[in-house]
């Protein structure tokens, strides 16, 4: 269901959860039978916003219930007729539900959006946790977890509410030398341009791993229904990655 995304980029700084009010319950989805690499960004956890009505297709929406411990199927955005379900358990689709809240070594949030303005509710979201994230093989399509022959690892920061990536291409454990670049947080992306394709259908093609047409990336765990809570910077130092096209050049 989810492409694996290989090369690194929007990034996202670590930081400490702010409390916030309209805190709400998630859907936290985890891959069956150790298959990692469906995981949209190879780390974190795609999270769903138990009870909201989420889009796929025009003609197929899912609604993770909570409290009935079900994922739920609709034929349309108002989520009235029900067409089946499934169980929380590893189903159909090779995942697995867990309610609750974002873990608790969340560094950063991908809030995925629809409309252009990134103005909707976002009822999908990618917590992303702390983790120094290893670049993968380019040339081996069976596995794309094997690691390049000239090994590369990324690390992220988050300096005066900009996002520091650092870059080690000669470390698997983000230590030594590294360049960086600064990637601003909060901001509506495109998915086009955060995952880019150039049409080729070569291994330099990026798909976008999730089902939404714009993103916004912040520091903390944003667990507010309509994304607007805030957090903290924790440390300058704290790592975690996710996408950006910037950094393609240099791999």
């Amino acid at each position: 269901m989810f492409k694996l995304v290989l090369i690194a980029g929007v990034v996202f700084c670590a930081g400490l959860v702010a409390a916030a009010d309209d805190d709400v319950e998630f859907a936290l989805i985890s891959f069956c039978n150790g298959n990692d690499g469906a995981n949209p960004l190879g780390f974190g956890s795609l999270a769903w916003t138990s009870g909201a009505c989420i889009r796929f297709s025009d003609t197929f929406y899912i609604m993770p219930d909570c409290t009935a411990n079900q994922l739920k199927f609709f034929n349309s955005s108002t989520c009235t007729h029900q067409l089946g379900n499934d169980s929380f358990s590893c189903n159909e689709g090779g995942f697995s539900v867990t309610c609750g809240t974002a873990p608790e070594n969340t560094v950063g949030t991908v809030l995925l959006y629809n409309e252009d303005d990134c103005s909707d509710t976002p009822d999908m979201r990618y917590f992303v946790t702390d983790s120094c994230i290893q670049q993968n093989d380019d040339d081996d399509d069976d596995d794309r977890r094997v690691l390049r022959s000239s090994s590369t690892s990324m690390s992220v920061a988050c300096e005066d509410k900009k996002i520091v990536v650092s870059v080690f291409t000669d470390s698997v454990s983000c230590t030594g030398t590294a360049t960086t670049f600064n990637v601003p947080a909060d901001e509506c992306l495109d998915m086009s341009a955060v995952f880019p394709s150039d049409d080729d259908f070569d291994d330099d093609d990026y798909g976008n791993p999730f089902v939404s047409e714009k993103m916004v990336a912040k520091c903390g765990a944003d667990t507010t229904a309509d994304g607007t809570g805030s957090a903290t910077t924790a440390s300058v130092t704290a790592g975690l990655v996710a996408t950006v096209a910037l950094i393609a050049a240099l791999l």
